[in-house]
């Protein structure tokens, strides 16, 4: 019961998937808006955690993040990742981000990226392309 976005008890909300992150080694994480795009990547193999939405990042701290050399924040079209960006930026102040603009790829997020092409190998090399510093 409860909600996916509910930590231990009396934690409030956090990101999704930070069970999933323990002992990774990764350099980089993948930070998405939303569970299915955290499902996407993983079976792409690729680390994420998601957030509850654009206005959401107030619930991902440093610590949840501290493992990573740097963060790929997925950019969705509109306003809505343009705050999503402005928002994990001012959260984690210092912390390296690339950023990708799904507009970019001509996909909304990595799960509809994926269902246009569900290669792993294509979908990875995708991304890869389409990083920004």
């Amino acid at each position: 019961g409860g909600s996916s976005w509910t930590g231990e008890r009396g934690l409030g909300i956090v990101p999704y998937g930070l069970w999933w992150m323990a002992g990774e080694g990764r350099p980089y994480c993948f930070l998405v808006e939303g569970e299915s795009d955290c499902w996407t990547l993983w079976h792409a193999g690729l680390p994420a955690l998601g957030i509850p939405g654009a206005s959401m990042c107030h619930v991902l701290e440093l610590r949840h993040v501290a493992q990573f050399e740097w963060l790929i924040v997925w950019q969705e079209p509109g306003s809505g990742g343009e705050v999503f960006v402005r928002g994990l930026t001012e959260q984690l102040p210092g912390v390296k981000k690339r950023v990708i603009l799904g507009a970019d790829l001509g996909a909304k997020d990595p799960s509809e990226l994926w269902c246009k092409d569900p290669d792993v190998g294509r979908f990875k090399a995708a991304l890869r392309k389409a990083v920004r510093p």
